[in-house]
């Protein structure tokens, strides 16, 4: 597992203390201006260049929450995102309404703006 990012970048900590937190094992490539080859395998992966990014045995997952709920669902551990049931599961969150979730919905959705889907 790699993570592309930054240490001074909040959205990096969030990865980072879920990362160390449930005990994974990563390799933390440093984003930075004079690391070309860091940057060019990030461009590559996110055109956008943001970060966060994580790639897990081929999978590439971006952006910190999405990272997050990814690791929680992936290896579990004690560090879960507030939209993982203990099951494994995502609720329903109904958009521009983050306080209402629909357990068990047939179609599962993760994120405030219910746009990601989990599997």
């Amino acid at each position: 597992m790699k993570l592309y990012a930054h240490p001074f970048s909040s959205y990096c900590q969030k990865v980072l203390v879920a990362l160390y937190e449930n005990d994974l094992a990563f390799e933390f490539r440093m984003l930075a201006p004079d690391d070309q080859a860091a940057s060019s395998e990030h461009e590559a992966l996110w055109p956008l260049k943001r970060m966060p990014v994580l790639v897990d045995e081929g999978r590439t997952v971006v952006e910190a929450s999405i990272i997050v709920e990814y690791l929680a669902l992936r290896y579990g551990g004690p560090v879960q995102s507030g939209l993982i049931e203990p099951t494994g599961r995502c609720d329903s969150v109904l958009p521009g309404n983050s306080a209402r979730r629909v357990p068990g919905a047939t179609r599962t959705l993760c994120g405030a703006d219910a746009r990601r889907r989990c599997r």
